[in-house]
């Protein structure tokens, strides 16, 4: 933790009693800008914030995503990229925007209905 973080946590009434775990871990994948992408996230994962890719920010999408850290089946994700102006999937659930260093921007939608535990 940066000490930053340590003086925001102090001015904030300081550490609790004990630490408590919630069996979560945050991780972080990355997708190439193109019209539909699958990967696979462990099950009961939740998207938290996409992002240009630190990598190679003009062709691929970094997404971040809570999961659960106890031993979990994979799940396949469908995404879409979009383009402002284009049309959407039917049923796409909404994720982020993100804005490259190309001045391209690209919205990211889920299909929810490909989300089948394999």
């Amino acid at each position: 933790m940066s000490l930053y973080h340590e003086n925001q946590r102090a001015a904030a009434g300081g550490y609790p009693a004990s630490e408590v775990r919630t069996g979560r871990g945050v991780g972080r994948t990355n997708i190439e800008i193109t019209d539909t992408v699958t990967v696979e996230l462990p099950a009961r994962s939740r998207l938290l914030h996409v992002a240009p890719c630190r990598q190679n920010p003009d062709t691929h999408i970094d997404v971040w995503f809570e999961f659960p850290t106890q031993p979990t089946p994979m799940r396949v994700h469908t995404f879409y990229v979009e383009g402002t102006g284009h049309v959407l999937v039917d049923d796409a659930v909404y994720v982020g925007t993100v804005v490259c260093p190309n001045d391209l921007v690209w919205h990211v939608y889920l299909d929810a209905s490909t989300t089948a535990v394999r």
